[in-house]
């Protein structure tokens, strides 16, 4: 999907430095600038659906044109919800709105994440065990499947929630190719600015959580209710092998 006209960057960043002062980065680019809080609020009305000189402001026609140029020289505008590059494509799914509900939600969603992965793995395992050296289970694709794909969701925005809930920015969760041959899920976050290590930590380490957390109760479901028990444990495979590949740091899983 490309756009009618300039569109800001979703992973762009307004930092203000002082009372009329707004430096403006772009996390994927690293580029950087400071302007006014007039130039600032035009610019943040980028949308990509109206024409730029039909936005209410003050600044001159020329003064337009030129910041117009300017973002475009130094890359600031996004021209398409997918990015390729050499081996790779990427495709923007989400791009969170940095608001007071979706911090409140991530401290919910990482505090929560945080205290039950480790029970439900615990108790999940001993089931799973318990299934495995019993009855057993035969392997059905379709609960394999949806386990995968659940578990990439869940995945993807625990990494998400897990920044935010810290103080940091998510910018974009989407899909894509890597490698030419790799499907892969991804977050962009800033968490890598967030200075205490153990929180860094927890934001690297969310999505493996999530992983063991669904594994763990996808098998007490299959333990509980033994006519989904094929469904149920093969989703849990499925859980287990996602977040034993993105502990080895497996491209397209991480």
């Amino acid at each position: 999907m490309s756009f009618e006209y300039p569109r800001m960057g979703k992973c762009v960043k307004y930092i203000r430095k002082s009372e009329d002062v707004v430096e403006v980065t772009d996390y994927l680019t690293n580029q950087s600038f400071e302007c006014n809080m007039e130039v600032t609020a035009f610019i943040r009305k980028l949308d990509g659906k109206r024409d730029p000189f039909s936005i209410p402001t003050t600044l001159s026609y020329e003064d337009v044109c030129f910041i117009l140029d300017e973002l475009e020289k130094m890359n600031f505008f996004e021209q398409s919800r997918i990015r390729r590059g050499f081996g790779e494509i990427l495709i923007g799914l989400w791009y969170p709105r940095n608001t007071k509900d979706l911090k409140k939600f991530a401290k919910y969603w990482n505090t929560l994440l945080m205290i039950i992965w480790i029970p439900f793995t615990v108790v999940g395992g001993i089931f799973g065990y318990t299934i495995l050296t019993g009855q057993g289970f035969e392997y059905n694709a379709v609960g394999f499947f949806l386990g995968i794909i659940i578990t990439i969701i869940i995945h993807e925005l625990s990494h998400a929630f897990a920044a935010v809930a810290f103080g940091a920015r998510a910018f974009e969760l989407g899909i894509g190719l890597t490698n030419f041959v790799m499907v892969c899920a991804y977050t962009m976050t800033d968490g890598e600015l967030i200075c205490d290590r153990m929180k860094r930590a927890q934001g690297l380490f969310a999505g493996v959580e999530s992983g063991l957390f669904l594994a763990g109760a996808f098998a007490i479901l299959g333990y509980l209710f033994t006519s989904a028990n094929d469904f149920m444990m093969s989703a849990a495979t499925a859980s287990v092998i996602m977040s034993v590949t993105n502990i080895l740091f497996i491209s397209g899983f991480d």
